[in-house]
């Protein structure tokens, strides 16, 4: 019985020895992350179609960032003065931009209304038709098209990606 007792004792004082020792002493497993690009061409179309569809969705920002100069544009008004003043040499008029060429060879636009001609506002003005070359271009088709599709083509593309992303 002293030997039961004894080895009792003997259990117990083990039970807390393992208790006091760490209990993370097995080895930690290390795991690696592995990188990986998949070049089948199911998944290289649907990733350049997506890259394609995002830049010409800002096609239209880059192109106003890098053709609008307010110091190239003038007002109406100012149009109109400076054709009173003699200051302006010709007058290109294509749609609703009118192209003006100062006699210093300086090159800036004005904007008319859509329904407004430029010959009914220098006659308002009391300007002489012959005080400046005035030249009248038609607006063609390729043009036309070029801002129609600037127009809707970021509708266009923000429906394409909505239809990508529910699809995926």
């Amino acid at each position: 019985m002293v030997e039961n007792k004894n080895q009792t004792d003997n259990n117990k004082v083990n039970k807390t020895q393992q208790n006091d020792m760490p209990k993370n002493t097995a080895k930690k497993k290390v795991v690696m992350k592995q990188f990986t690009i998949d070049m089948s061409s199911k998944n290289l179309m649907s990733k350049g179609i997506l890259y394609i569809l995002l830049g010409l969705l800002f096609l239209p920002l880059l192109v106003s960032l890098f053709t609008s100069n307010p110091d190239n544009e003038i007002s109406i008004s100012t149009l109109v003065k400076d054709i009173r003043d003699e200051k302006i040499s010709s007058v290109k008029v294509a749609g609703d931009e009118l192209r003006v060429t100062y006699s210093d060879s300086t090159e800036k636009v004005a904007l008319k209304e859509e329904g407004q001609d430029l010959v009914s506002i220098l006659n308002a003005a009391n300007i002489d038709l012959a005080a400046t070359d005035l030249e009248v271009k038609s607006v063609g088709l390729g043009q036309l098209l070029w801002e129609l599709l600037l127009s809707f083509l970021p509708v266009i593309l923000m429906i394409g990606v909505f239809l990508f992303i529910f699809k995926a």
